[in-house]
Formats: structure tokens, C-alpha cells, sequence
């Protein structure tokens, strides 16, 4: 009963949000500066409170699936942002490069460049290589098996979590990889990540830090606080008083903005969601997420986390409205791109 009860209101509360954002969308005038986000269409919620904050600023925020912006035969002049590459199949990022480069040289801004979108695993290699963290991973296409423990096992793409708890040795590891194979997972869509995460002092829980970057300015995230060391949703009341105050200090004063910085220049991202923890006094960097979900306004019992949030969306609202959006002028062409055929298929020009 209580399930049911809580579908009911999420449903009623996707309603509500769509509604809202609806209206306030149709108050704008034609000629209102457009931002345009491409994902893959069933992730199109990610950005929905930003949508809402957008149209009250002035600002037409239309979310796009990559079926409909290879659909199209003009695309209008707008600000916009590819997003969702690891949902995305490799002919599908090569096919949004060439769309994207269609726009850059017809003077739009577009942020995210698919053509040096680097996959969680080489992300980690590479971070691991610069120093950046001290963690690695292991490949097991590659033959690879980790030669230090402990280590967990999880899928490289679409944001599909851990499919291991904590392996030891090699015995287990090797164990974890057949399980997965067995259930369906494919080798090369499989990563060993090198366990890097440390319970808060005092508290004993999880803390994932995170950060937000949108064409090279930095905005610190809220904190997720878990039990768990998969810190993923956060657990209301594991984080104390103390730990809402000590963040709220850092969105004041951001301490690792310029790390965060050659993090996003590393990874070639332009907007998304740097994800780490806090490991002997250092980031360790988890992920960079090009479709972070974004919402804010949650009701919550700490005033210093309220605080936070309005930060936040007060900052990222900022940074997006000021975007160089371009002046109204003629749609741009693209209907050269791909075959007109491919489009009744719907594989846009698979190899």
C-alpha cells in the first residue's frame, strides 16, 4: 500500500512539474533566446527543474532526444548542450560530432564535444596516470585482473551501478565476473574499479562531493550522505549539523575549484557533474556525468542545506542565462547530413 502511495504521488508530482513548466513556457515570447539539451530520449527528466527556472528567466529551454535532432532538416539558432554520450551507441556520438561541428561553424555555442567523450573506465586510467587519483581500474576485455584489493565490479556505461559488493582476491574477483557474465552483462561493458572510500570522521557515514561545470565555471554540488559506501541517493539523517555547515562554508569559498577545473579539462566536458569522495583529506574523482540530474527546492529540516540549495540553483541559473546566445537570424541546414532514408529505419545512418 504505502508503494502504491508513493508511485501516486510521483506521478502527480511529474504532473504538476510538466504543468508548471508548460505555463510558464507559453507566457514567453516567440523571439525568447532558446537553450536546447540533446539526450537520449528516455533521460529527458534530467534537466526538468532547470527547464522551469530557465522560462522564468527569459529563456526557452526545449529538451531534445538524438532521434529528434537527427530528425530534423534546420535546426534554429540556439545555445545548445549534447549530453548522455554513454547511453549512447558509437555510430549515434560520431553522428552527433558531425551535427554539432554543423552548428560551431554556423557561429552556435555548443557545449560537449562527443568527438572526445572519454568512457568511465579510460577516464579513471587517465585520471589515475595524471595523479589525479590514486586509484586505477582494470579491463577485463583487455584480459586485465587487479593486482591490488580491494576492488568492486560495475558496468561502464548508462550509469548502471556496482555489480559486486567488495572483492579481496583474485579468487573473488574472478568468481564476480563469471556471475555477471552468466546474468547477461557483456565482458566489454565490465570495469574492476580499486575501492577508494572512506567513512566521514565522527559520523562513520558515506559522503559523495560533487561538483557542477558549465562552460568552464565551477559550482560545488550538494553532498550525498549514505550509510553505504555506494553513496548514491543519501540517506536523510546520516548527515550531521556540522557536516551541512561545513558545506555550506565551501559554497562560499570553493576550495577545489581549480582540481575540479583540470578534471573537466581531462575528461573534455564542458557541462556536467564531476562525482567524488573525500579519501585521507584528498578527492578521489568517482565519475564525470555529461546528463547530471538536476533539481532543487526539496523540502528539507536543515537550514544550512536549504541555504546550499538555493546556492546552487541560484548559481547554475546564472551561468546558463548568461550563455552567449545567438541573435534570431535563419535556421541552419543540416538535411545534408545523413540520408533521408535512415530515417524511416530509425538507425541514422548505422554502419
Amino acid at each position: 500500500m504505502r508503494a502504491s502511495v508513493k508511485r501516486a504521488r510521483q506521478y502527480v508530482g511529474r504532473y504538476l512539474a510538466a504543468l508548471r513548466l508548460h505555463l510558464a513556457t507559453l507566457r514567453l515570447p516567440r523571439s525568447a533566446p532558446r537553450l536546447i539539451t540533446v539526450t537520449t530520449g528516455q533521460h529527458r527528466y534530467t534537466l526538468r527543474t532547470v527547464a522551469l527556472s530557465m522560462a522564468r528567466n527569459g529563456i526557452r529551454h526545449e529538451r531534445w532526444s538524438y532521434s529528434k535532432l537527427f530528425s530534423r532538416w534546420h535546426l534554429p539558432r540556439a545555445v545548445y548542450i549534447l549530453a548522455d554520450f554513454d547511453r549512447l551507441h558509437p555510430w549515434q556520438i560520431e553522428l552527433a560530432g558531425i551535427f554539432r561541428q554543423r552548428l560551431i561553424d554556423d557561429g552556435m555555442t555548443v557545449l560537449n564535444d562527443p568527438r572526445r567523450f572519454v568512457p568511465r573506465a579510460a577516464l579513471l586510467k587517465r585520471l589515475y596516470r595524471e595523479g589525479i587519483n590514486s586509484f586505477t581500474c582494470w579491463l577485463p576485455a583487455e584480459g586485465e585482473m587487479p593486482d591490488r584489493y580491494p576492488v568492486f565490479l560495475r558496468t561502464i556505461h548508462a550509469h548502471r551501478g556496482v555489480e559486486s559488493e567488495l572483492l579481496n582476491n583474485e579468487a573473488e574477483a574472478r568468481k564476480a565476473l563469471e556471475h555477471a557474465l552468466s546474468k547477461g552483462r557483456v565482458q566489454c561493458d565490465l570495469v574492476f574499479v580499486e575501492y577508494a572510500a572512506e567513512a566521514a570522521p565522527g559520523s562513520g557515514k558515506f559522503r559523495k562531493h560533487a561538483c557542477y561545470g558549465v562552460n568552464g565555471t565551477m559550482i560545488r554540488a550538494l553532498t550525498v550522505t549514505d550509510e553505504g559506501w555506494v553513496a548514491k541517493n543519501g540517506t536523510l539523517g546520516a548527515a550531521t549539523p556540522e557536516d551541512y555547515d561545513r558545506d555550506l562554508a565551501e559554497h562560499h569559498d570553493y576550495p577545489h575549484r581549480s582540481l575540479m577545473e583540470r578534471v573537466f579539462e581531462v575528461s573534455g566536458v564542458e557541462f556536467g557533474r564531476v562525482d567524488f569522495g573525500m579519501v585521507r583529506g584528498r578527492p578521489e574523482i568517482y565519475e564525470m556525468n555529461c546528463n547530471p540530474y538536476i533539481a532543487w527546492g526539496r523540502p528539507h529540516p536543515n537550514p544550512a542545506r536549504r541555504e546550499a540549495d538555493k546556492l546552487v540553483s541560484e548559481q547554475l541559473v546564472e551561468t546558463l542565462v548568461n550563455l552567449p546566445f545567438p541573435k534570431p537570424g535563419r535556421s541552419i541546414k543540416v538535411f545534408d547530413i545523413m540520408p533521408r532514408v535512415g530515417l524511416f529505419r530509425k538507425a541514422f545512418r548505422q554502419p
